[in-house]
């Protein structure tokens, strides 16, 4: 199975951390043994309420789709779903759009990586060959 670090390293997606962790993500790196990846945002106060966090989440998202103007995978398990004028706009933007809100206390599982790695094979050129 094709896993969201080989599709990061294989340059077929960019994965970015968007985590109320995100000023302790090297700690999650070094425990869980994931790459370095690139922050969404940073410098959340230790006592930051969660609101503020969910609000850097969706300011990132945003960002992707309404300035880089790029497709957007978003998996979070409170943020996509915390504000319901988000996905609407989101949509707005015309920019292929995955969001997966996964159960916090089972995260990611291996349904949620082939619906995003057959997202992925829809983005792709015709012609352009998969990489697993």
């Amino acid at each position: 199975m094709v896993t969201l670090a080989r599709m990061h390293h294989d340059r077929v997606l960019e994965l970015r951390w968007a985590t109320t962790w995100v000023d302790h993500i090297e700690r999650i790196e070094t425990l869980f043994g994931l790459p370095a990846l690139p922050l969404a945002f940073s410098g959340l106060l230790p006592l930051a309420r969660s609101s503020h966090a969910l609000a850097l989440k969706r300011q990132a998202a945003l960002e992707v789709v309404e300035t880089e103007r790029r497709p957007l995978i978003w998996t979070d398990d409170d943020a996509i779903e915390s504000d319901p004028l988000l996905v609407p706009r989101l949509r707005a933007s015309d920019q292929p759009l995955l969001l997966i809100s996964p159960d916090p206390r089972r995260g990611l599982q291996p349904n949620d990586l082939q619906v995003i790695a057959n997202f992925i094979d829809k983005l792709r050129l015709p012609g352009e060959a998969r990489r697993s």
